[in-house]
C-alpha cells in the first residue's frame, strides 16, 4: 500500500492542479467574476508548497519500505512530522477550493461541459490511475519475458 501511494502521490496531484488550473477555475470565473479571483490566486501559490510537501512525505514513506536512495535511509525520526505538515497543507488547499463553489457535474452548462471533454482529451489514455497500472503490467513484462499475473487488466 505504502509503495502505490508513493508511485501515486505526485501525480494525482499534478492531475488535479492541471483539473484545476485549466477547468475548474475558469468554470468558477465565469460564473462568480472576480469574486473568486483572490482564492483562485492563493490556490495556485499553494502549488510549489504542496508538491514540496509530497515530495518529502514520498522520500520519508520510500524510507520506510527502505527503499529510499537518500543517505539518511534508516532516520524515521521526522516522518511524523512531514506527513502531518503534509496533511495539513492539503486539507487548507481543499478547504480553500471547497470557497470556489464549483457546481456539480450535472449542471454543467454546454461550454462548461465541453471545456471539461476537452480537458480529458489532453490526458494520457487510458486516464490517471489506469495508465500507471498498465506501465506497470508492461515493465514487469519486460523483465519477466511474460504477462503479469497480477495484474488482469482485460
Amino acid at each position: 500500500m505504502i509503495h502505490l501511494l508513493t508511485r501515486t502521490l505526485v501525480p494525482s496531484w499534478q492531475c488535479h492542479c492541471s483539473l484545476q488550473s485549466e477547468v475548474i477555475f475558469p468554470i468558477a470565473e465565469a460564473r462568480q467574476d472576480s469574486a473568486v479571483l483572490p482564492a483562485i490566486t492563493r490556490l495556485r501559490a499553494n502549488y510549489p508548497e504542496l508538491a514540496h510537501h509530497h515530495a518529502t512525505a514520498g522520500n520519508a514513506l520510500l524510507r520506510l519500505l527502505g527503499l529510499s536512495k537518500s543517505p539518511e535511509q534508516g532516520d524515521l525520526s521526522g516522518m511524523r512530522q512531514q506527513l502531518c505538515a503534509a496533511l495539513k497543507a492539503r486539507q487548507a488547499h481543499f478547504r480553500l477550493s471547497a470557497q470556489l463553489d464549483v457546481p456539480p457535474l450535472g449542471t454543467l452548462t454546454p461550454a462548461e461541459q465541453a471545456l471539461c471533454t476537452l480537458w480529458l482529451a489532453t490526458r494520457p489514455q487510458p486516464c490517471f490511475p489506469l495508465n500507471m497500472l498498465l506501465a506497470e503490467r508492461v515493465a514487469h513484462q519486460e523483465l519477466t519475458g511474460g504477462p503479469s499475473a497480477g495484474l488482469r487488466l482485460h
